[in-house]
């Protein structure tokens, strides 16, 4: 039997908190919703059985714990424990039952619940009325990244969930027979107002995990070390996930019912990949040199200083340290040490790199009334020309070109890149 229990990871109880609420929204009685990491099972296992009993809700959640507002929302919980976001975890070994009841606390709305169903199998969904219980049995025979979600519309597609009912969520895993890596779990989590395209919906906050930046997860690894992640994005819109640094290898892609693992060779290196409405996908990489990295949503809208809601968001930027005090929203952030026998401080010099240097220049007022700002090219040895358009100057109106130099760069052959502010 695994002792399986909700934790309370980094949540504060806020008294006489804002709640952020649509335009017209009904006020509904709300306990405090908690975040955690997606490191702890839900239910109890035994005899290749997991019995578990899920309940929905509503409650206030806070994405940025006391520095921001709360939000009115609808989250999962299990009974006797507190509303989670993201809801319990559900992670059994392959060939599991899982034996789940599913009580409907949300006040005067039917709740339609996908994702409770066999592996392989999919298509189906339970509908539990207000006030009522429903219980579901099924068997779970395929290793894969799953999960599962609520509606209070009886909506069957992501991109048509909105407002209090998007962080109904949780995540559900498969293991294979063989024993369980260490890895981080990252659902994503979107809340937003309604609208018929739903990129052009209005955010109220962008979380990983139930939390946003710089509250969401950072994470501390040396050089060498190999990081696994499992990504699930529960949200109405795609986001394509960047890593900066480093490349990451895709080892499966998949979505609420099924998951490829790919063979290997089969594995894709990339440093961005897109994950669309209800995909998932695991990915590994190897930090080869310390620093501070940063691996998120590569949307600019959904890493935005205007998703900071509290006293400390970010109206101006200048002076302020861009990663922790302007991002915000779909962001990670990872220290890697150096390792014990480290020797990437080597320079690029010493291994022939190819030298780069970006020359950063203003022009004279032409943009609104505010300089333009822009990058040419030193590609070796020889400067650009004070008099050619890649000027310095300020005399002439439109020395700083409008379309930044394309930086073509093989991964093979090392370059070294400095940046020179005129």
């Amino acid at each position: 039997m695994h002792g399986r229990m909700m934790t309370r990871i980094g949540t504060t109880l806020l008294t006489g908190a804002i709640l952020l609420q649509p335009t017209g929204a009904t006020p509904i009685e709300a306990d405090e919703i908690v975040t955690h990491d997606n490191r702890t099972e839900a239910g109890t296992l035994q005899d290749k059985v997991l019995t578990i009993r899920l309940v929905a809700a509503p409650g206030t959640w806070f994405p940025e714990e006391k520095d921001g507002p709360g939000h009115d929302v609808y989250a999962f919980g299990e009974e006797g424990g507190p509303l989670s976001n993201p809801g319990p975890m559900i992670r059994v070994p392959v060939g599991t039952e899982i034996r789940m009841t599913v009580r409907n606390a949300i006040p005067d709305a039917p709740l339609t619940v996908h994702g409770l169903h066999d592996r392989p199998g999919g298509g189906r969904s339970i509908t539990v009325p207000a006030g009522a219980t429903h219980a579901v049995t099924f068997r779970v025979s395929t290793p894969g990244t799953y999960f599962y979600w609520g509606s209070t519309r009886e909506t069957t597609a992501l991109q048509r969930r909105y407002g209090v009912e998007t962080q109904l969520s949780g995540v559900l895993i498969v293991d294979p027979p063989e024993a369980r890596t260490n890895e981080h779990v990252i659902m994503i989590g979107i809340e937003d107002d309604s609208g018929s395209i739903p990129a052009e919906r209005l955010l109220y906050a962008a979380a990983l995990n139930g939390l946003a930046w710089p509250h969401s997860l950072r994470s501390t690894v040396t050089v060498g070390d190999t990081v696994r992640m499992r990504w699930i994005n529960a949200t109405d819109r795609g986001h394509p996930i960047h890593l900066h640094g480093f490349y990451f290898r895709v080892a499966a892609k998949g979505d609420i019912s099924g998951d490829t693992i790919y063979a290997v060779g089969q594995e894709r290196t990339v440093v961005t990949e897109f994950l669309a409405p209800g995909q998932t996908m695991s990915v590994s990489w190897v930090p080869e040199r310390p620093g501070n990295w940063l691996m998120h949503c590569h949307n600019a809208a959904h890493m935005s200083p205007k998703l900071r809601r509290g006293p400390h968001a970010a109206d101006a930027h200048e002076g302020k340290n861009h990663t922790t005090e302007v991002m915000a929203g779909l962001v990670t952030g990872w220290h890697v040490l150096p390792a014990d026998d480290d020797r990437s401080g080597r320079t690029s010099e010493a291994i022939g790199a190819r030298q780069l240097r970006l020359h950063v220049q203003a022009s004279p007022p032409r943009v609104n009334g505010h300089p333009a700002l822009g990058f040419v090219l030193q590609n070796g040895a020889v400067a650009p020309r004070e008099d050619s358009d890649f000027s310095c100057r300020l005399s002439t109106p439109h020395t700083v070109p409008i379309a930044a130099p394309v930086l073509a760069a093989n991964r093979l052959c090392p370059s070294r890149l400095r940046e020179s502010f005129c």
